[in-house]
């Protein structure tokens, strides 16, 4: 069983339905075949679902400016330390670039790391709906206005 993402009408198994139209002069079934509804995607099917993206992370000059900050040193007692101890760069502070693969990474000058987010992404999905709520902009998969 179905139901159509518009109006909600229950359809019984989308697919191909015959039907028994009645019987021809020679006593043979006029039986009519139609898809009862159509498998779609339009606009009115796209969603917002949380998706793990992959971001490459690059420095700007801020991030630049405080790397050396960490990288700097001083002398204290015959003991070299950090001049900014517990100074950190943390990932919300660089550049973030989306990504399709690891690989591009290797492909964007200045990569610190690539990290994984969750993000909201449109995402195209797919409908059932009965003949009567076909639009003109639907594009039909299979079924009736195929």
């Amino acid at each position: 069983m179905g139901e159509c993402f518009r109006c909600h009408k229950v359809i019984d198994r989308p697919g191909l339905v015959s039907v028994i139209e009645g019987v021809d002069e020679n006593d043979k079934l006029i039986v009519k075949t139609f898809f009862n509804a159509d498998y779609i995607i339009a606009s009115d099917t796209v969603v917002t679902e949380p998706r793990e993206v992959l971001f490459a992370l690059k420095h700007n000059s801020s991030t630049l400016f405080k790397e050396t900050q960490i990288l700097e040193t001083e002398v204290y007692l015959d003991d070299v330390r950090p001049k900014y101890p517990g100074l950190k760069i943390t990932d919300e502070e660089y550049d973030a670039v989306e990504i399709p693969d690891f690989k591009v990474s290797k492909q964007i000058a200045g990569v610190v790391k690539v990290v994984v987010r969750e993000k909201d992404v449109a995402v195209q999905k797919t409908g059932i709906i009965c003949p009567e709520d076909y639009k003109p902009t639907d594009e039909v998969i299979w079924g009736f206005h195929k």
